[in-house]
């Protein structure tokens, strides 16, 4: 997940066999602003990474995870928005799931 794209168009052009060959749309974002949310997003990934070793508890790591990020988005974003993110965060771990079994 080293790349913040956007799936609106991925099963339409699912023919590839890497992202490095797809141009993802981000949304009119800034270099800067990407970089900026991709270190973001390595930092808490590798912290929860770090946690759910520590705790030896996955599933409640990621249950804390999601809750915290669900109520903050929602109380920021409003409903629509992050059911839509949550939506696209899904959909992208079915999309990884069956790039593996190529």
């Amino acid at each position: 997940m080293a790349e913040i794209i956007s799936l609106n168009n991925y099963r339409d052009s699912a023919c590839f066999s890497s992202f490095d060959e797809v141009d993802f749309d981000t949304d009119g974002l800034s270099d800067a602003d990407i970089k900026r949310l991709e270190t973001l997003r390595d930092a808490v990934e590798e912290m929860l990474n770090t946690m759910t070793a520590v705790h030896r508890d996955p599933e409640a790591v990621a249950y804390a995870a999601g809750r915290f990020a669900a109520m903050r988005l929602f109380a920021l974003q409003g409903r629509a928005e992050t059911m839509a993110f949550f939506d696209q965060c899904i959909a992208t771990a079915e999309i990884t799931e069956d790039m593996a079994k190529f």
